[in-house]
C-alpha cells in the first residue's frame, strides 16, 4: 500500500540554463558520487507524504478526502503507531523521541480522513505522518475539531484535497527576529516541535451548468493551547503568504496565474468582512504571539460571498462553507469513544492523540 522514493533529484548534468539552472544536458563533475539527500517522498494507500529528515517532521501531507474514504470499517484500536523503515533509523523520528517529551504524536493527515478500509487508516499511523503537537486544547480539542470541519466538507463536496504541514515561525524580540522552538528526541538525532501548522484545503463541487466548481482556503494555527471560542476565520491567510512563509506552493497543477488572481480577489473578499483586509497576514508577519483568548465581540461572522461575475475561477473555502467548528463538547465525547492504540507500555508519557 505504500511506495518510497528519494524526493525528486535532478540528472547529474551540467547546466544549459544558466547559473545554478537546474535543468542540465552535460554531466556536471561535482555530483559524480551523488548530491546529498534530506528528504524522502512516501506514498500510502490515500495520502502522500515528504519527509523532512533535518526536522525529522514532514515537510507537508498530501491527501484526498472524499465519502468514501472517511466512512467505513476502519478501527483506530486495529491500529499501531510504527516507525517508517523506509527511512534510515538516523534520519527519521522514532517512537521512543515522543516517549516523556509531553508533547503527543499528531497525525497531519488524519486517522478519521481515512477509516474507509482498516488498510488506509492503519497507514496514517507511521510516524512519517507525525508531528509533535501540544496535546491539551490543541491537539485533542481546537485541531481534532478542525480536522472534524474538513472532514465535514464532503458531505457537500465530492472531493477535499488537503496539504497539511508544520511552520516554524520566528518571533520580533529586542534585537531582532529570532527562532526559537522546543526539541525532543535526543543529540544528535532530534525532532523539532513545529510553532505552528498549516492546513491548504481545496474542495470540489458541483457548480453551474454541470462542470465541477472549486472553492480553497489556507489556515494557520499556533501548535499551543487554543480558546476553544475562538473562531475558525481568525487563522485565514492569504495562500500566497502562507506559500512565502512555508517555502513552497500548493497545489501547482491548478493555482494558474488566473486562478491565482481570482483566488486573491476571494481572499481580500473574505478577510474585508472579518475586518482584517489591512492585516491579512498578521499571524505570519508580527511573529508568533498566541491568541490566547477571543476578542470580545469576536463571534463567528458569516462570510458572504461576493457576486464577481460568471465563470469565476475560484471561490474562497469560507464563501462556499460555513467556516465554523463543531462544539467543544464533540472533541470530549470523540477522545472518550475513540480511544488511542497502545503501543509502548513503558511511554512515561500519556498520550491521546489525534482524530
Amino acid at each position: 500500500g505504500l511506495s518510497s522514493t528519494p524526493a525528486s533529484t535532478p540528472s547529474p548534468t551540467a547546466p544549459s540554463g544558466g547559473a545554478g539552472s537546474m535543468f542540465t544536458s552535460a554531466p556536471h563533475p561535482a555530483l559524480r558520487h551523488g548530491m546529498p539527500l534530506a528528504q524522502n517522498l512516501r506514498m500510502f494507500k490515500q495520502y502522500v507524504t515528504s519527509f523532512d529528515s533535518r526536522t525529522r517532521n514532514p515537510q507537508w501531507v498530501l491527501e484526498h478526502v472524499s465519502k468514501s474514504t472517511s466512512r467505513g470499517d476502519g478501527d483506530r484500536q486495529g491500529s499501531k503507531f510504527f516507525e517508517d523503515q523506509d527511512i534510515p533509523v538516523r534520519l527519521r523520528n522514532r517512537l521512543d523521541d515522543f516517549k516523556g517529551s509531553g508533547y503527543d504524536r499528531g497525525h497531519l493527515a488524519p486517522a478519521a480522513n481515512h477509516g474507509g478500509s482498516q488498510e488506509a487508516m492503519n497507514e496514517t499511523f507511521s510516524l512519517s505522518n507525525m508531528s509533535p503537537q501540544v496535546g491539551k486544547g490543541f491537539n485533542r480539542s481546537y485541531w481534532a475539531r478542525f480536522e472534524k470541519f474538513v472532514r465535514d466538507l464532503t458531505r457537500e463536496c465530492d472531493d477535499v484535497y488537503v496539504v497539511t504541514g508544520p511552520l516554524y515561525l520566528p518571533s520580533k524580540t529586542r534585537n531582532g527576529w529570532t527562532l526559537s522552538h522546543p526539541m525532543i528526541g535526543q543529540p544528535p538525532s532530534m525532532v523539532a516541535v513545529p510553532t505552528h501548522f498549516f492546513k491548504v484545503v481545496l474542495a470540489e463541487y458541483d457548480g453551474e451548468q454541470g462542470k465541477k466548481a472549486q472553492a480553497l482556503g489556507a489556515f494557520v494555527i499556533p501548535n499551543a493551547e487554543i480558546d476553544g471560542r475562538i473562531p475558525l476565520s481568525t487563522w485565514i491567510v492569504p495562500v500566497e503568504d502562507l506559500e512565502a512563509a512555508a517555502g513552497m506552493q500548493f497545489f501547482t497543477s491548478f493555482l494558474t496565474p488566473c486562478r491565482r488572481h481570482a483566488l486573491a480577489e476571494a481572499e481580500h473578499v473574505v478577510l474585508d468582512q472579518l475586518g482584517r483586509a489591512g492585516a491579512p497576514s498578521k499571524l505570519l508577519t508580527d511573529g508568533t504571539t498566541v491568541v490566547s483568548k477571543p476578542k470580545k465581540g469576536s463571534n463567528t461572522v458569516a462570510i458572504r460571498a461576493s457576486p464577481r461575475g460568471p465563470g469565476t475561477e475560484v471561490l474562497h473555502l469560507c464563501e462556499r462553507a460555513r467556516c465554523e467548528l463543531v462544539s467543544e463538547d464533540w472533541a470530549k465525547h470523540f477522545n472518550s469513544d475513540n480511544p488511542p492504540p497502545q503501543v509502548d507500555s513503558d511511554s512515561s508519557v500519556v498520550i491521546d492523540e489525534d482524530v
